[in-house]
């Protein structure tokens, strides 16, 4: 029986759209994904996703913060009536980002807080993604109490601060992108996440694997690599595709 569970990738991507239109997500192992939305414009692409593989996805709408600026006025309430339609759905891709090139870190925070309230209000698993904002994410979490927990996808932040995040009900994921040479500390930072909240993502289509474990020359990371993250993964961390899907099951699926 095939386990592996997806934490994090966004389907509805147009790199990925040939792919999906022959994809047979059993036949590569996948028992689950996470697909997660963008902004407002993908939600709709993201809610067919999850109509098409009913039993493999689970919808995440929300509004990254690299499209906070796109973000129409009422789009909280547009939010808020995909979780009303989906009990099933979570938030995300939501965070703060001060990599990205002329951030605004105020309306950053402003439209993240928004989207944590609406998943401490519904019950809701947040997916946050975060990039040289570390300090402000740890200020903004300290406010809530998020009673489903929560995504940190990709994870590059302080080691030392993981037992803080994991105190606040942070799960942890890894994509293969951290295989490189060049991201291994953010890797080993990873030891240090308990076993039991350490997820693996693909992040797909993007955050592609070394050259030398991906197939040809691919430019879009394929839904397909999730095999070869598991193999990798599982065994530096020293943990099992069982144990995966429980911590899977226990953050999105109870």
């Amino acid at each position: 029986m095939e386990l592996l569970c997806d934490a994090h990738c966004h389907w509805q991507d147009p790199r990925l759209t040939e792919v999906l239109n022959d994809f047979c997500p059993v036949k590569h192992g996948i028992k689950h994904a996470m697909v997660n939305a963008t902004s407002e414009n993908d939600w709709t692409e993201v809610r067919e996703i999850a109509a098409r593989f009913p039993d493999i996805v689970t919808a995440s709408y929300g509004l990254h913060p690299w499209k906070t600026t796109s973000a129409s006025k009422n789009w909280i309430t547009k939010l808020e009536n995909e979780l009303l339609a989906n009990p099933h759905a979570h938030i995300g891709e939501c965070g703060l980002d001060k990599w990205i090139q002329g951030h605004d870190l105020d309306l950053q925070k402003s439209l993240f807080t928004q989207q944590l309230s609406l998943a401490q209000k519904h019950q809701r698993v947040a997916t946050i993604h975060c990039l040289k904002a570390w300090g402000s994410l740890r200020e903004i979490l300290s406010e809530y109490e998020l009673p489903k927990g929560f995504l940190l996808h990709s994870y590059a932040g302080p080691r030392d601060w993981i037992p803080w995040f994991v105190e606040k009900g942070a799960y942890f994921s890894c994509s293969g992108y951290f295989f490189h040479d060049r991201k291994q500390a953010s890797l080993n930072a990873f030891h240090d996440v308990p076993k039991d909240r350490l997820l693996l993502e693909t992040d797909a289509p993007d955050m592609l694997l070394p050259q030398s474990m991906r197939p040809g020359s691919e430019t879009a990371n394929h839904p397909q690599n999730l095999r070869t993250i598991y193999e990798v993964a599982t065994d530096i961390f020293k943990v099992t595709d069982e144990q995966l899907l429980r911590n899977y099951t226990t953050l999105f699926l109870e």
